[in-house]
């Protein structure tokens, strides 16, 4: 999908979003010709104390854009989102990278699997170099 555009005035009220972000209002059970005039905190009280309630009061407040990520607890799924302030509210984007987290955090275990089982080979190497058995293995071989 593209990514979720939403609107809101300096009320905090929804004043637009894009068929993307209908969408997601959809898959949360809310929707998005209603939530129009509606305040966000209202709709998603459950995004009070979260990174995207301190992005948008960020942006606002710093009068910059603010990009972060952060995972949406209700839902699991990974966000990236940006958010640009205007003269009278405020603009997010926001994209669902749960896949790209999830073969993140797969490459990484991979990574570590990886590293543990060099970590054992070369202690196996060390031990077999100093012991009785590794002597004994270079005169069989």
């Amino acid at each position: 999908l593209p990514d979720a555009a939403s609107a809101f005035d300096s009320e905090w009220r929804f004043t637009y979003v894009n068929p993307a972000s209908a969408i997601w209002l959809g898959r949360l059970g809310k929707d998005a010709e209603r939530i129009i005039g509606r305040v966000i905190w209202d709709e998603f009280p459950d995004l009070i104390g979260t990174p995207f309630h301190d992005a948008l009061l960020r942006s606002i407040a710093e009068h910059r854009p603010i990009e972060h990520l952060a995972c949406y607890e209700p839902t699991g799924t990974w966000i990236e989102q940006r958010v640009v302030p205007l003269a009278e509210g405020v603009v997010t984007y926001a994209r669902d990278v749960t896949e790209r987290i999830r073969l993140h955090d797969a490459l990484r275990d991979e990574a570590r699997v990886l590293a543990t089982l060099q970590q054992i080979g070369s202690m196996v190497m060390h031990f077999f170099s100093r012991s009785r058995w590794g002597r004994t293995f270079k005169l069989v071989h």
